[in-house]
């Protein structure tokens, strides 16, 4: 599907600052192989946008399919928030999701920021964004919540997502910034591109949404591979610290945002 077809219609650290769904949630899905092809020189992949697919396509039995963009497609800037002025269009698409899945490259910086890549738009001429860019799952009354967001869980299917050594500063300060935005799952270090794990997004899908594993249980259980032995991981947030570890261990799919500060994050990595 073509962007302009659719533009218009749509542990634990203290930081100081399937079954049956009474809802279904909406999702969303991005990715790139062809890197070269939108004019970035991050490195053609193979099986991303098979991750990617095989996602949408499973999760689309018991949930709500709203987009799969690819290569050209999959913008950076929806990812980045509208009101900071530079062209992000998060509040169109990444943000207008309850459950985000991206395929691609990945890093961190030194300071623990994520920094992914996806493909530039006319609007954002960048081939990467990062989390000092990212307000996703605003409430109203919180900082650029003139458009709320929906975000609750974000699969980053990238190296780097979530660092073992580094995910409360990587995700710390977002979650502050959103009190509907969740949980993030990936990977820390890094992730193979596969054929042997182009799977990974529809097993997880099969096991949260189908038979409503938490998404703790559900993503270590995709990542693992008899072939590959990438490292998973998932960070979560609560008002308390027990709280925070109870939404890492516990959260699922249905799990609604109860509107609490997050003061504390809990993360947790598995070696498949």
């Amino acid at each position: 599907m073509d962007r302009w077809l659719v533009a218009g219609i749509m542990a634990a650290a203290w930081l100081g600052m399937g079954p049956g769904w009474a809802h279904a949630l909406e999702a969303g899905a991005e990715s790139v192989e062809n890197y070269s092809g939108c004019g970035c020189a991050s490195g053609n992949l193979s099986y991303t946008n098979n991750q990617a697919k095989k996602f949408i396509d499973k999760i689309d039995n018991w949930h709500t399919r709203k987009f799969w963009y690819k290569d050209g497609n999959a913008w950076n800037s929806d990812l980045v928030e509208d009101e900071l002025g530079v062209g992000g269009t998060d509040y169109l698409y990444g943000d207008q999701v309850h459950i985000l899945f991206v395929s691609g490259h990945g890093g961190v910086s030194g300071t623990g920021r994520y920094y992914g890549y996806l493909c530039k738009s006319s609007n954002f001429n960048h081939c990467s964004y990062n989390t000092s860019q990212t307000y996703l799952g605003e409430q109203a009354g919180q900082t650029y919540a003139t458009h709320p967001g929906k975000l609750r869980f974000l699969i980053l299917s990238t190296c780097h997502s979530v660092e073992k050594d580094k995910a409360p500063d990587q995700w710390g300060p977002v979650f502050w910034r959103g009190k509907n935005f969740l949980y993030v799952m990936g990977y820390t270090g890094t992730s193979a591109d596969s054929w042997t794990t182009d799977e990974v997004g529809e097993d997880f899908a099969r096991k949260a949404a189908g038979s409503g594993w938490t998404l703790k249980q559900a993503w270590f259980w995709a990542i693992e591979d008899w072939w590959v032995n990438d490292t998973g991981a998932v960070i979560s947030r609560g008002a308390t610290q027990d709280e925070a570890i109870d939404h890492r261990d516990h959260m699922k799919l249905g799990t609604a945002p109860d509107g609490h500060d997050p003061w504390w994050v809990a993360w947790a990595w598995h070696s498949g």
